[in-house]
């Protein structure tokens, strides 16, 4: 046979075999062993996909030295979208080329909730996704259930909600901790209700204010707070449009950021602590402070009056469980109990916004 030739074999401009052949030779054995390692030398990236095809020039009898380049076709890379359930039941499984949209399955069912939408957007696949179908508890017959917080934080059954359509009456009872809320999806369980929720009624040996507890009840106008609550959470009487009066009783040492943020109409606060709480953030932010009437025990007036905050109230003495007060020129009793002040008149029961309740 004549002498040998060299011949390389590229892609991408970079060689990956370089050998001798007899001259007149056909390199086709060796190149199609070097293509076998395409892959490799060729990865899929991100947005595309390549697929070999051939050389060129195209393989023929080896004369001189010659370069073979590979030669492959380019295609979308494609990823796979699975749809499911909310329990993980597959619904629907999709191949979408990089970039593209994902289209929607129907909507999913789930007895006793609404569908309400999917876990993350896939209008734009660029990797494997997996979407999860997304609903919501059906709310309307829902007048009852758990509201408490364990030692890990929870939702416990130590306390328990109902709601009195006929009276607007949102009852907690039991003891301990309330589990705390926020805004969708984890607000309180009475959401539904914050148009209808006139009165709150908190048992004694509660401990805890949940944090957006009763924020947006925008109709409230009376609760009670227990004398053996700790901590009043985060916004938990937030955007309490018509509030006109509260009483804090003597065992709350802290009230959370915008407890009672945009209460409005707040004209009225009875604290019974002797030591002025620790406030988080924005408590009191857009109540008309200075024109705020907050009473505080007699001996407490100057460490409110010295208390950030506290000293932008209109400060008067005189709060206690029980004293004689003068209403309109006649005697009269003010009475606290379990944290909800009354006014006792010519035989006749007040709350503190002055209505009649016996």
């Amino acid at each position: 046979m004549g002498c040998s030739a060299i011949y390389g074999v590229n892609v991408d401009g970079k060689q990956i075999l370089s050998t001798h052949i007899n001259h007149g030779s056909t390199a086709t054995a060796d190149a199609n062993s070097a293509a076998k390692y395409f892959d490799q030398y060729k990865p899929a990236t991100e947005s595309e996909v390549y697929t070999f095809t051939g050389w060129t020039p195209e393989l023929a009898p080896v004369t001189a030295d010659v370069d073979y380049e590979a030669v492959y076709t380019t295609a979308p890379r494609k990823y796979t979208v699975y749809f499911q359930n909310w329990d993980h039941v597959l619904i629907d499984e999709q191949e979408v080329e990089y970039g593209k949209a994902a289209q929607a399955p129907a909507d999913p069912t789930r007895e006793g909730y609404t569908f309400v939408g999917w876990d993350r957007e896939f209008d734009n696949i660029i990797a494997n996704m997996t979407v999860t179908a997304l609903f919501e508890k059906n709310k309307e017959n829902v007048t009852s259930g758990i509201c408490g917080k364990d030692g890990e934080g929870n939702l416990a059954d130590n306390l328990t909600w109902s709601f009195d359509p006929e009276t607007g009456t949102l009852t907690i009872e039991g003891s301990g901790e309330m589990m705390d809320y926020g805004w969708y999806p984890d607000e309180a369980p009475w959401i539904f209700y914050i148009y209808k929720i006139q009165k709150v009624v908190l048992p004694k040996g509660m401990t805890t204010i949940g944090d957006y507890a009763f924020a947006s009840c925008y109709v409230l106008t009376d609760v009670n707070i227990p004398n053996t609550v700790i901590t009043i959470g985060e916004s938990a009487f937030e955007s309490c449009y018509v509030l006109a009066a509260i009483t804090i009783p003597s065992s709350v040492v802290s009230l959370g950021g915008g407890a009672f943020w945009e209460c409005i109409n707040l004209k009225s606060i009875t604290d019974l602590a002797v030591t002025p709480q620790v406030l988080g953030e924005g408590v009191f932010e857009y109540v008309d402070q200075p024109n705020c009437k907050l009473y505080v025990p007699d001996g407490a007036v100057e460490a409110y009056k010295a208390a950030e905050v506290w000293k932008d109230f209109d400060i008067q003495g005189g709060a206690q469980g029980i004293e004689d007060i003068r209403v309109d020129g006649e005697k009269a009793m003010k009475v606290m109990v379990d944290g909800v002040l009354y006014i006792i008149r010519d035989g006749k029961i007040f709350d503190a916004h002055g209505l009649q309740v016996k």
